[in-house]
């Protein structure tokens, strides 16, 4: 943006910055050279190490008068993610990062981590389009351009407002058209009588209050027809912050690095077990008890009632004694058990994977 500073940090297996100290963006000479050095950049960096370009960024001298804005693109992964989280959380209150990232293999637990913990903005795009990268980024200046609320605190009032888990624990930024969610476990049935929300934008120092009655301001929302959905919601929260290190057992521990916080594993199970939520401790398994070979029919080929003609091709499907369904030019036939017929949609599918040959 007009008016700002500005360097570039290449990174990979090591890193170098464009300059040594941060540009104005009004020095021709210096624009020059960054388009030249973009324009001719190349991805021969070697593996994704990201920690050392961040330790050098956010600890390098802050000029005065200007806010740090740091947006990170990365198209891999590290084998320090959570230390990495840890580190970039420590200079919130200095810096806002944003990250962008690119293609299907990279991490988005780091993409993520990286934003919420820098009070910016993930983005994600698929493939390496020059436009859809552009586009991003675009967006991505915007909301920094944009002022924010940060320190979010949510106070709970009355005899209910103990024993009370909040998720996400580390509240993200207030930004201009961003959908922010929290939820909070209560021990007891009963809400607190009042909320007291505050934030302050870190910049002016101006601080806004909202109160909240319990009774006639709060919004009581209908009953879902899944009892527990957002209750598995906010355990999926709770969940997210202990595997990022953003847990308040890990900031009660801050001292230590994030593999030797204690406590954050057993918690994941706990809530991945009660709720039911797939997680870097938790996993389904599904067992099928049938008895396959007594309650289905033999499977047989019937090339003469199910061909499909393409370009020259004739192919025949696998049928059995059940019930037929179409998809478009296709014939399907599922088997057809004890209990009925499986189904999806519009057409029933078999339980397992049924091969398709060419007949001649």
């Amino acid at each position: 943006p007009e008016g700002s500073l500005f360097n570039i940090i290449g990174f990979g297996s090591n890193y170098n910055s464009l300059f040594d100290e941060s540009q104005l963006q009004s020095n021709k000479t210096a624009m020059l050279k960054a388009n030249d050095y973009v324009r001719t950049m190349e991805a021969d960096y070697g593996a994704t190490e990201i920690l050392d370009p961040l330790k050098f960024v956010l600890k390098s001298r802050k000029v005065n008068g200007f806010d740090r804005q740091v947006i990170v693109m990365t198209d891999g992964q590290v084998s320090n993610t959570a230390d990495t989280i840890k580190f970039v959380r420590k200079f919130r209150s200095k810096a806002r990062l944003f990250s962008l990232g690119i293609g299907s293999h990279v991490s988005q637990l780091l993409v993520q981590g990286l934003a919420r913990s820098g009070r910016g903005t993930a983005e994600f795009v698929d493939g390496d389009s020059d436009q859809a990268v552009f586009e991003a980024v675009e967006r991505q200046m915007n909301v920094a351009l944009t002022p924010a609320l940060d320190d979010l605190q949510i106070t709970w009032e009355g005899s209910n407002s103990v024993n009370i888990t909040q998720a996400p624990y580390v509240t993200p930024p207030l930004l201009i058209n961003k959908r922010f969610l929290m939820y909070f476990f209560l021990e007891n049935k009963s809400s607190p009588t009042s909320v007291k929300v505050t934030a302050r934008n870190y910049i002016s120092n101006f601080t806004i209050e909202y109160n909240i009655d319990g009774e006639d301001d709060a919004i009581v929302l209908p009953a879902s027809t899944t009892s527990d959905i957002i209750h598995k919601m906010a355990a999926r929260a709770i969940i997210q912050d202990l595997e990022e290190d953003a847990s308040k057992l890990s900031f009660d521990q801050i001292e230590l690095n994030a593999n030797e916080v204690s406590g954050v594993e057993d918690e994941i199970v706990r809530f991945g077990l009660k709720y039911q939520i797939a997680s870097s401790q938790t996993s389904f398994i599904a067992v099928d008890n049938e008895n396959w070979s007594q309650t289905h029919s033999e499977l047989y080929i019937e090339e003469d009632d199910y061909n499909y003609s393409n370009d020259g091709y004739n192919y025949g499907m696998i049928s059995a004694q059940g019930v037929s369904g179409s998809d478009d030019d296709f014939q399907y036939t599922a088997l057809q058990d004890s209990a009925g017929t499986t189904s999806d949609d519009d057409v029933a599918y078999p339980d397992f994977e049924v091969s398709v040959e060419p007949t001649v």
